[in-house]
Order: structure tokens, then C-alpha cells, then sequence
């Protein structure tokens, strides 16, 4: 190809000048274009992508300065959780089991796995709750509890012996005892008794022991906010299913930071044979992670889908596949553009600017079908391969810079809804409209030039467009009353539109975390959406807790308290009396470590079982029931078979007393420890539990709030998180900001579709100069959004944070349409005495808004394609918004021109 110069363009005004720009140096142009090309596809290669909730409003708000401020403090509250479903409730609880143990060999998540509640988990409570049992103990004991502690299951056999023996005696004066425990408190000691004696049975066979001590359930109270079975395992609210909740230290919320620890996780949950049972891990962390896969995959398949179909539609309208590269150039090049300007401004995409990709091609493809159609209507007219190309951009450009302008400033005017995520996806598309317009105006002349090799690109009428003028000339009357009583019937069902704010519901039905989410929705305990509050002490949790469970608003409070019990002064003076006085501390290492043997826990299970049997004398005799005391025996007897079984030096009694010595360890010295220090810090709740609710500095506490009824309701949010925050002006949290988001996009919205309508109207009187064309151009998108929203009220489809942008995007699209069918209008008027024709109207710039309509619908049909729900339902409202603006553009404008005799 060599480079020639073009002719003067002096007389054609600046678009033809611009234009004149590529076709001075075409080679130079191209050349410059393709180096620019590659290093903005090398910056903008791997485009991170945000699916963080935390991140789509900008810290400047206060809901989301609170919320920041809360994360530094307490690093972030979202947990993962093991939904476990299927078979019977003996089958989830051992693959509770068999997962819990498993997970907790993971090192970020040793600790910090909870899928059932029992004595080693809350060890440090066990005489808090029962702040005189030390005393009560000691008062029995011949030894020091040192002494007990240390001696083993035998020397505790031991001190149970000595007290049922003790009892005996004291048989005789029982009605003379005001203070003496009345049978039905004896059979409960009893029964008791049968557990724990049971629980060392399960043990000694290598079960599980803490099966049989839930009776024991009312030594300590757990967390009110939980859900638990009568074996200690957490369920869901309806015990439909079993849960395992996981605390890890996250290092933020963005689903590249999750998904390596997500994708650990399952790939243990897969590698477990859960026996039929259904595992699926869900919760905030695995809903960002799992976004993060879907939205890369939807993104991909959606621009794969809108280029392939943008490519086959322009080659069935073009019939030219020179055409075809032709229009697509520039658009991927403004693409590429766009991305690279993207990543530097913005560091990357969210959740909402994710669709931009599609969106982008979808709209910057008018810009080139516009300009090829016009210079392939010149060129059929007879003008020479320079003339056409500038004449294309002259007679196309100035409604082309009129609908990019009023596209980019229906975008644009997303910068005034605080939800910093559509200012974002605003500003983005802006811009991209903008490169996309530039390269079409210097790129493309010297493409169409390089591609002819300086000769005309030929190509024929869009096939069927010439029967168009005269259906419009003969339904003139018909088509604008039948459009208006379309609209009217479609207001009808507006009321039936709603705003649904639950962006949780964008992940596939079908998908584990979008199933685990409904069933955790609602859990009082791991539920996503909750409010999160920071205390500097237990005292003031208390307070806090009191005023926010008095509250309609709330159903839930999750709170340390709950786990520690009141340090009245009487109960601080019990536990005081229990370590008053003492010898010596117990050496619990004496325990881990002492000399076992079978024979000897045998023989002390034998005198046990004598001293049942006087027992069971004495209460025959007094004929009393023996039911609990039959309990025992049979615990006790078959804890002797087991025994008679084992070898002497079985390694399951060793297990047995080390695990006592770790739970006696802390609860003794967290008991200890509060005693002398007269109050509680965060540093005596159990490890799980420090890690939900202890702060960083090990200081401070965190107390969670879960809403009442349905917190996507937007009366209800709101309630919630108005009273919320009379309680504490610094509550934070999704829970509270639902109700900010709410209101942020709609009012955003609401104002941004105002102010883009006014706009885009400014803009039409500055291009057109005319306040009547202004209106016409105008027409179409006031039916065609109109008619939208009554395909959206019949079919039962409401705005989401997705497909909210539709409104004002419609505005700017379907100005765009209008603007170019009146300019078309003017040129035709002013060359037939004021009266336009409708053949050049329809089959000049008709077919190329047509070709450039289907296009643009074809782009955002193929958001359909994605497995992300926001994309579907944006592609959704965008397809039927952009055929109704097609048909009022097409059909319905140019019917009200011949009406009013303006074209003929």
C-alpha cells in the first residue's frame, strides 16, 4: 500500500477534516494504532476483578468508614460454613466428625473449626458456671483436690466411692437434714454418674465419649445465638441439616485472597468418605471466591458471545466480510483502549463493572455500522472512494457525536449515586464510548482505505429495508395510536415492578454456595448479614447486648456474655472459697504423665460396684425407685467387661486422662485467674470463641446483631438499621448498610434518570437548534422506555443492582436512535423543500440504526450466556429496552413525521 495525500477537505467543515487525518498517512495511522494496541493489551492483561461486598461504596461514606474502621479492629467477622445434609442425623453428626477432624490438621484453621459443642471446646467455663463447685468438692474430699486431680480415673473411682459410702451413713438423719437433696435431685446425681461412667466405657472402646455426657448440657450454658442438637452439633434453625463453622484469620475479603483457603477446604470435604452424606461449603468468603470463577467465566463467555454474534449479524446485514473486519476493528481496539484505562484508573473491575465488557462492544459497534453504511450509500451513489469515506463521516458523524454524547452523559450521570461502584462502570463506559467514537473518526478512513487498496468497497442494500417506507406510509395513523395504547395497557402492571437489593441471589440456584446460603440466611449464629458493634469490655457488652436484644427489630444477638456468667458478688465469693486455703496447686503434667493400669481402674470399678449395691439395699428398703441406680450398675458393668478385655498398659486410659487434664488445665486455671482478679477479660472465653469475637489487640469485643424479618424488605432494613444505631452510633456492618445501599441506588437512580433525561435534552437542542426536532428525537425513548417497563411489570422481571442501570442507559441509547433518524430528516428536508423522503430516511440512516440496534441487542443478549445472575437480568431488560426503541425509532417516529406532513 503506498501513502498518498488527500485531497483538501477545507469545504467539509471539521468532521472532515478529522477524517482527512487517516487518509493523509494511512500506513503511519495503522502502524501507530497497532503499537498503542499492544501496549495497552500487555497493561491491561489479567484484569483483577473485586467481588468484595466491602468494596463498592467508597470509604468517604460513613456506613462504610464505620465498617472499615470495625475491620481493623477485629479483622474481618465473615466465616465459612459446611452446610451437611442427607441421611439421618446419626449419619451428618459423624461426618461432622470425620470433617472437623480432618479440617482442624489444616494450619489456618486449627482452633478455629466448630461443628459441635462440647467440654474441651468450652473447658475454660466449666467452674465459672459453677462458681462453687471447687468449694462443694473440697467440702466432700478427704484429700486436697490436688490430690484428686493428679491421681487419675482410680483415685477419682475413688472419691465417688467415698461419697456414696458417706451417704449411706447419712441415710439415717435425712428427715432431720433440711439441707439434704431430695430423691429426685439424688437420681439426677445418679444419672449423671451413668454418663460419665458410660462416657469412660465409649473411651476404653475407642468411641466417642462426649456422646453420652449432652446430659451434662446444664453445667454451663452455651451461646443463646446457637442452634444445637441434644448432642452438642450445630443445625440449622429447622434441623434439617448440620453445620460446621470456620473462624480463619482471613487476609481480606476479595475472592483472590479467599479462594486458595475456599478451594483447600472443599478439596479436604472431597477427599473424605462422607457415607451418602452432602457436604457444601458456603458463607460469605466462599460466596466472594465462588464469584470471582463465575464472574471470569460469565465475562469471558459473554464477550466471546457478543463478538461472535455481533460478527455473524453484521456479516448477514453487510454481506461483506471486509465490512464486517471493517466494523469490528475499531471496536476492539477502543476495547482495549478502555481496559488499559481501567486498570489505571481504577486498579480494576467489581461486581458491577464486570459487564462493562460486553456493554461496551455492545454499544461502540453503532459507531462503525453508522459510518460503513453511509459510505457504502455513497458509494453505491456514485461518489469516489475518498469522497465517500469523508462523506460518511460528515453526514454520519454529527448524529454519531450526538448519540455518543448522549450516551456518555446517561452514563456520566451515574456519578451522582453514591454507590461508588456505578460511578465507576459510569465513568468506564464513558470513556470507552469516547476512545471508541476517536478511533472510528481516525482510524477507520484509513482502514476503509487500506482495505479497498484506494478503491470503493462495494456492498448491498440491507436486505428487506425497502418495503419499510411503504409500510409506514400506509400505517401512518395506525402506528402511533397503536404504540400509545401499548403503552397505556403496559402502565397498567408498573406497580408490579419491585426493587430487589439481595445481590446474594446472583450466583446459580444450583450452586453449593448459593444453596448453603438460603439455609444459613436466617442462622442466628453464621448468618452473612449482620451487625457488627466494638466494645472496649465485657461490662459494657452486657449493657450493649441488653439494650439491642430489647429491641422488635432484632431476633438475634451473638455476644461473649452469654458465655460467661454473671461475677456477682456472691458468685465471686464461692469461687473465691474454692481456691482459698489450698496446699498446693495441682501439677496437671502429673496426670498427662502418671503410671496407668487396667487392672487397677478394674478393681477400683468393683468396689464401686459394691457400694452400688448396698445403695441399691437402702433404697429398696426406703422403696424408692432404683431405675437411675439400675443406670449405673450397668455402666459400671459393662466398664468392667471392657476392661477385663484390654491389657494392662492399654493406651486408651492414658488418652482418657490426658484429654482430663487438658479440660481440667483451663478451666481450672481460667477459674483460678478470674478469682484473683475479681472480673473477666476477653482472654477467658474459650480459643473458638476468641477467635469470633476478641479483637486484635485482645482488648476489645465484638458483638453481632442479626435483623428480624426479611432485611431485603426495605421498611424492614430500615427499622433495623435505625434503631441498631440508636443503641450504637457505630454499629456497622451488611445488616446496616443493606438499608444505605437501598437507598443510595434508588434515590441515585432516580435522580441520575432525571438528570440524564435533562441532559440528553440539552444536548438535542444544542445539536439541533430546534425545539420541535429536539421533541422528535426525543420520541422514541420516552415509548420505548415506557415500553420496557411494561414488558418488565408483565413478565414479572424487577430492577436488581444490576439491571437498575437500564433506565438511564436506555435514555442515552435511545436518544441515540432518534438523533440519528432526525438528522437523516434534516438532511432529506433540505434537499426536498422542507418535506423529507421516507425511502432516504428509512433505507439510508433507518438501516443502518437497524443494523446498529440489532447489534447493540445482540451484545447485550449474549449477557444472557453468563452464569452470573446480575449479567442475565441486565442483558434481559437491555434486549427488550433496545427493541422498543428500535420499533419507536423505525416505525413509530417516522409514521408521526408523515403524520404531521414533515416527510412524505
Amino acid at each position: 500500500m503506498v501513502d498518498k495525500p488527500a485531497r483538501s477537505p477545507s469545504k467539509e467543515g471539521v468532521l472532515g477534516r478529522v477524517a482527512g487525518l487517516g487518509l493523509i498517512k494511512p500506513r503511519a495511522t495503522i502502524i501507530v494504532s497497532l503499537l498503542l494496541l499492544a501496549a495497552c493489551a500487555l497493561f491491561a492483561f489479567d484484569m483483577p476483578i473485586s467481588t468484595s461486598r466491602y468494596k463498592l461504596v467508597s470509604t468517604d461514606n460513613p456506613f462504610q468508614a464505620r465498617m472499615q474502621r470495625f475491620f481493623d479492629r477485629f479483622g474481618y467477622p465473615d466465616s465459612l460454613v459446611m452446610v451437611i445434609g442427607g441421611q439421618d442425623g446419626d449419619a451428618r453428626r459423624k461426618a461432622v466428625d470425620e470433617l472437623s477432624r480432618k479440617l482442624e490438621q489444616e494450619p489456618a484453621l486449627e482452633g478455629r473449626v466448630l461443628g459441635r459443642i462440647e467440654a474441651n471446646d468450652v473447658a475454660e467455663l466449666l467452674f465459672l458456671f459453677k462458681p462453687d463447685a471447687l468449694k462443694q468438692l473440697r467440702s466432700r474430699l478427704k484429700d486436697e483436690p490436688a490430690d484428686l486431680f493428679e491421681g487419675g480415673l482410680p483415685r477419682w473411682i475413688d472419691a465417688l466411692n467415698d461419697q456414696l459410702e458417706a451417704g449411706l451413713d447419712e441415710d439415717e438423719d435425712e428427715d432431720e437434714d433440711e439441707d439434704a437433696p431430695d430423691e429426685a435431685e439424688q437420681d439426677r446425681g445418679l444419672l449423671r454418674l451413668a454418663a460419665m461412667i458410660r462416657a469412660l466405657e465409649a473411651q476404653l472402646a475407642g468411641g466417642d465419649p462426649a456422646a453420652h455426657l449432652h446430659t451434662l448440657g446444664d453445667s454451663f450454658e452455651l451461646p443463646k445465638s446457637a442452634t444445637i442438637d441434644e448432642f452438642g452439633y450445630l443445625t440449622t434453625d429447622d434441623g434439617k441439616h448440620h453445620l460446621i463453622a470456620l473462624f480463619p484469620e482471613l487476609p481480606g475479603m476479595e475472592g483472590h485472597e479467599v479462594q486458595p483457603l475456599v478451594d483447600k477446604i472443599r478439596s479436604i470435604r472431597d477427599g473424605t468418605d462422607l457415607g451418602g452424606v452432602e457436604a457444601k461449603l458456603s458463607g460469605l468468603p466462599a460466596l466472594v471466591a465462588d464469584e470471582l470463577s463465575t464472574l471470569s467465566r460469565s465475562l469471558m463467555h459473554t464477550s466471546v458471545g457478543t463478538g461472535v454474534g455481533i460478527l455473524l449479524l453484521l456479516l448477514l446485514c453487510f454481506r461483506s466480510k471486509r465490512y464486517m473486519v471493517l466494523s469490528m476493528i475499531p471496536l476492539c481496539v477502543g476495547l482495549v483502549l478502555t481496559l488499559a484505562a481501567t486498570r489505571g484508573l481504577f486498579g480494576g473491575l467489581n461486581l458491577i463493572t464486570s459487564s462493562f465488557v460486553p456493554v461496551l462492544l455492545a454499544l461502540g459497534i453503532d459507531f462503525g455500522v453508522y459510518a460503513l453504511s453511509r459510505y457504502g450509500e455513497l458509494g453505491r451513489d456514485g461518489a469516489d472512494t475518498e469522497s465517500a469515506i469523508r462523506g460518511a463521516l460528515v453526514k454520519a458523524g454529527p448524529g454519531m457525536l450526538i448519540g455518543a454524547a448522549t450516551t456518555m452523559m446517561a452514563f456520566l450521570t451515574a456519578t451522582v449515586i453514591e454507590f461508588t461502584a456505578y460511578s465507576e462502570l459510569g465513568i468506564i463506559t464513558a470513556i470507552g464510548m469516547a476512545l471508541m467514537i476517536a478511533v472510528t473518526f481516525l482510524l477507520l478512513p484509513a482502514l476503509i482505505l487500506a482495505a479497498g487498496r484506494g478503491e470503493k468497497i462495494h456492498t448491498p442494500e440491507l436486505m428487506g429495508v425497502h418495503h419499510l417506507p411503504t409500510f409506514v406510509r400506509r400505517r401512518h395513523k395506525l402506528l402511533p395510536a397503536a404504540a400509545v395504547m401499548l403503552v397505556a395497557l403496559g402502565a397498567l402492571s408498573w406497580n408490579q415492578i419491585s426493587f430487589n437489593a439481595n445481590y446474594f441471589e446472583f450466583l446459580p440456584e444450583d450452586g453449593e454456595t448459593a444453596w448453603g446460603l438460603k439455609r444459613i440466611e436466617a442462622d442466628a449464629l453464621l448468618s452473612p448479614i449482620q451487625a457488627s458493634s466494638g466494645v472496649d469490655s465485657i461490662e459494657q457488652a452486657r449493657v450493649l447486648v441488653d439494650k439491642l436484644r430489647a429491641l422488635d427489630s432484632v431476633s438475634s444477638v451473638q455476644t461473649a456474655t452469654d458465655l460467661l456468667p454473671e461475677l456477682d458478688p456472691a458468685a465471686l465469693k464461692q469461687l473465691r472459697q474454692g481456691f482459698s486455703n489450698l496446699e498446693r496447686q495441682p501439677d496437671f503434667d502429673k496426670l498427662r504423665n502418671r503410671k496407668r493400669s487396667a487392672k487397677e481402674l478394674a478393681a477400683k470399678l468393683d468396689l464401686l460396684g459394691d457400694t452400688l449395691d448396698e445403695v441399691g439395699f437402702a433404697m429398696r428398703r426406703a422403696k424408692r425407685s432404683t431405675s437411675a441406680l439400675d443406670e449405673v450398675q450397668a455402666a459400671v458393668s459393662a466398664a468392667k467387661k471392657r476392661l477385663s478385655n484390654m491389657p494392662d498398659d492399654a493406651p486408651q486410659i492414658a488418652e482418657a486422662e490426658t484429654r482430663l487434664a487438658n479440660i481440667l488445665d483451663r478451666a481450672w486455671n481460667t477459674a483460678k485467674r478470674v478469682s484473683e482478679r475479681g472480673r473477666y477479660l476477653p482472654q477467658d472465653l474459650p480459643v473458638i470463641f476468641q477467635a469470633l469475637f476478641v479483637a486484635k489487640d485482645g482488648i476489645g469485643l465484638a458483638v453481632f446483631s442479626n435483623p428480624a424479618g426479611d432485611i431485603w424488605n426495605a421498611d424492614q432494613a430500615k427499622k433495623f438499621a435505625l434503631e441498631v444505631q440508636q443503641v450504637d452510633p457505630e454499629i456497622s456492618g451488611l445488616a446496616v448498610s443493606v438499608h444505605e445501599h437501598m437507598r443510595m441506588i434508588r434515590d441515585g437512580f432516580a435522580n441520575a434518570t432525571m438528570l440524564s433525561a435533562s441532559m440528553v435534552l440539552v444536548i438535542l437542542l444544542l445539536g439541533f437548534r430546534r425545539l420541535d426536532e429536539a421533541l422528535f428525537a426525543i420520541l422514541p425513548v420516552v415509548l420505548g422506555v415506557a415500553g420496557t417497563l411494561g414488558v418488565m411489570g408483565l413478565i414479572g422481571l424487577d430492577f436488581d443492582v444490576a439491571n437498575i442501570v437500564a433506565v438511564p442507559l436506555l435514555t442515552g441509547i435511545g436518544v441515540d436512535a432518534g438523533a440519528h433518524m432526525m438528522h437523516r430528516w434534516r438532511q432529506s428536508a433540505e434537499s426536498h423543500g422542507g418535506v423529507a423522503n421516507l425511502d432516504e430516511m428509512i433505507r439510508g440512516t433507518g438501516a443502518a440504526m437497524l443494523m446498529a440496534s440489532l447489534t447493540t441487542a445482540t451484545g447485550f443478549a449474549a449477557l444472557l450466556l453468563g452464569e452470573y445472575g446480575g449479567m442475565r437480568t441486565l442483558g434481559l431488560t437491555m434486549t427488550i429496552g433496545i427493541g422498543a426503541c428500535l420499533l419507536t425509532s423505525l416505525l413509530v417516529l417516522p409514521a408521526v413525521l408523515v403524520l404531521l406532513k414533515k416527510a412524505r
